[in-house]
């Protein structure tokens, strides 16, 4: 199958199709950010109607198998279809007897590997990510997370399932130890802790999704669907292009090579938790071209946005004391800094981040990452050395961050209770 045949088709339809009140045409936007994007990538594709129109339907639909999977479990004693579920995942959906049709469709999407995929690409694409190092965390924090706060609508799932403000630093940790998972998983192989990882947390978004479409508190009509389709491909182009974008930005230095083995990656990712694969792109022009058609069209940001950006950029200094606060409070402004350099004025004026001058450290750092990424490329080893470096610096991170606590992909904070 060649990837490119695919991108840009007329995705499934399983919702209503009516719009949500959240939509807005793309050529409306006042983002100077999304502006230059679309001067980047070029009018008349950016706004192909059908680009726009896919995008436009994606968020009223959600993902049909997981989603007849969390049914099928809500109809089993508490905890026994988690039980099965989790037993297909670690040991083969032929382990189990007489498995449900739920499971089997669901297990017979994710166990049929697309003839797309390049095993050498994949494991190029893990070594690229842990490079970064913690830059690839800072990226993470300041742009993929923090950008995806830039949708009032977006976020309701967030909020709606918890005190998300009280559990910002939890969610930094968890999410860091998901990318982490998955570039520790050179080729995404079936039983790999990166592709279990990506599993769970589909069927983590299929509970939520599930919970919140019988919660009358959810607007339908102004949101769409909860976790819908456009929302969780934002969400992977965070974690592609504008995290590889970001990175560039801060001087790291990356081949075509590199970048498309990313964007095949993380293409891949999105396939398994649940995204149509008609929707994710191919390469990174294509990604930018879906990034400007989902970024304009997204309202503002609201409240429930301001406050996940407000708990995000006070992770640093939770919890601490005296000078370890006196600190954070410092890191706390540089990324904030980072993030209006990320997302632009305008995105982080409406999040209310802060507009300090510790976001010009930019203009010394870069620099100097620039002229590591130079001699890196240049000495015999050198990647080598950066990849094995980068590795150490996040595992260790990661490791502190998380606590000795693992995370176990299960919604906690749901409304009612929910068997799974």
């Amino acid at each position: 199958m060649n990837q490119a045949q695919t991108f840009g088709q007329a995705p499934h339809s399983t919702a209503d199709t009516s719009t949500p009140s959240r939509w807005r045409s793309p050529s409306t936007t006042q983002d100077p950010t999304m502006k230059m994007l679309l001067k980047l990538v070029g009018k008349s594709k950016t706004q192909s109607s059908d680009m726009e129109s896919n995008i436009q339907a994606a968020l009223t639909q959600g993902d049909p198998l997981a989603d007849n999977v969390v049914t099928w479990m809500n109809s089993q004693p508490a905890g026994a279809g988690r039980k099965l579920f989790e037993q297909a995942l670690e040991s083969g959906i032929e382990t189990i007897a007489e498995p449900p049709q739920p499971l089997i469709e669901l297990f017979q999407q994710i166990d049929d590997r697309p003839q797309w995929l390049d095993d050498d690409m994949l494991s190029l694409a893990c070594q690229t990510g842990l490079r970064a190092g913690l830059g690839g965390q800072v990226v993470l924090s300041c742009m993929a997370l923090m950008g995806g706060y830039r949708s009032g609508a977006a976020v309701k799932p967030l909020v709606m399932t918890g005190a998300l403000t009280s559990m910002a630093k939890r969610r930094l940790a968890e999410t860091s130890k998901f990318v982490v998972d998955l570039y520790n998983s050179p080729t995404l192989s079936r039983y790999s802790p990166g592709f279990k990882s990506a599993i769970r947390v589909r069927l983590m978004h299929a509970l939520v999704r599930h919970r919140l479409n019988n919660n009358p508190n959810w607007d339908t009509d102004a949101w769409g669907s909860p976790i819908n389709q456009a929302d969780m491909l934002g969400t992977n182009l965070l974690f592609s292009v504008a995290s590889l974008l970001g990175l560039r930005s801060m001087g790291f230095i990356y081949n075509k090579k590199e970048t498309h083995s990313t964007m095949m990656f993380w293409r891949y990712v999105g396939y398994l938790m649940g995204v149509d694969l008609e929707l994710l792109p191919v390469t990174v022009k294509q990604g930018m071209q879906t990034a400007y058609v989902i970024g304009a069209s997204q309202g503002k940001a609201d409240n429930d946005s301001r406050d996940l950006a407000i708990a995000l950029m006070e992770v640093p200094y939770q919890d601490k004391e005296g000078m370890s606060r006196w600190l954070g409070k410092v890191e706390m402004q540089l990324r904030s800094g980072l993030s209006r350099l990320f997302m632009g004025n305008h995105s982080a004026n409406q999040l209310e981040l802060p507009n300090n001058p510790l976001k010009f450290t930019v203009l010394f750092t870069t620099p100097l990452i620039f002229t590591t990424e130079v001699l890196r490329i240049l000495t015999p080893g050198g990647t080598k050395l950066a990849t094995y470096a980068g590795k150490r610096a996040v595992h260790r991170h990661v490791e502190h961050i998380l606590g000795g606590k693992l995370p176990d992909y299960v919604p906690h904070n749901l409304p009612g209770q929910l068997h799974s």
